[in-house]
């Protein structure tokens, strides 16, 4: 710590941190719980190009051992992985809980976009080994009204109309001449 003369001081503590993990002897039981699933869908406004679907959920860890979570969702067109080892979830400890919100692109809007879940956690043993541990799934859905898509279909729709009475009026111009 270090003072001024004008009555200021500055002071720096360092501290380091070490994880430790134990674990009591006994038949491991790796189990999880999915909680509240929702969903929301970003469409874009360009026709071309297609929307994502965030999918927000809350993970429990119900059983006696640390899991890492990995899994797939998927909605639609649109599909999507995480807690990959690049982008790992960290460990969800004994009734810890934990929302996760996972971002599935390619969601192309058809009205109604049906999709699941899956949720394939990890246990790990401290002698290295692998308990197994069933996977979650759960069903989901959103609502996504295709407006851009719409828009251009009513566009060509008028489009084919104009070009159908500009062709009529020309006939009955010309048969009014010929006449």
């Amino acid at each position: 710590q270090q003072a001024a003369d004008d009555g200021t001081s500055l002071g720096v503590e360092s501290r380091v941190g070490i994880k430790v993990i134990t674990r009591v002897k006994g038949e491991l039981a790796p189990a999880i719980s999915l909680n509240e699933v929702s969903t929301d869908h970003h469409g874009r406004w360009n026709p071309f190009r297609a929307g994502h679907v965030t999918a927000t959920f809350e993970v429990t860890n119900t059983g006696n051992t640390r899991l890492s979570l990995a899994g797939r969702a998927s909605a639609g067109t649109g599909k999507a992985t995480f807690g990959s080892q690049a982008e790992p979830s960290g460990d969800l400890l004994p009734g810890d809980t934990r929302e996760m919100t996972v971002t599935i692109d390619g969601a192309w809007p058809t009205f109604y976009l049906p999709g699941e879940l899956v949720i394939t956690p990890e246990a790990a043993g401290l002698d290295g080994s692998a308990p197994t541990v069933e996977e979650t799934r759960a069903s989901l859905g959103v609502w996504a009204v295709p407006w851009p898509q719409l828009l251009v279909l009513l566009a060509l729709a008028l489009l084919v109309v104009a070009l159908i009475g500009n062709r009529r009026n020309r006939r009955r111009r010309l048969e009014a001449l010929l006449e």
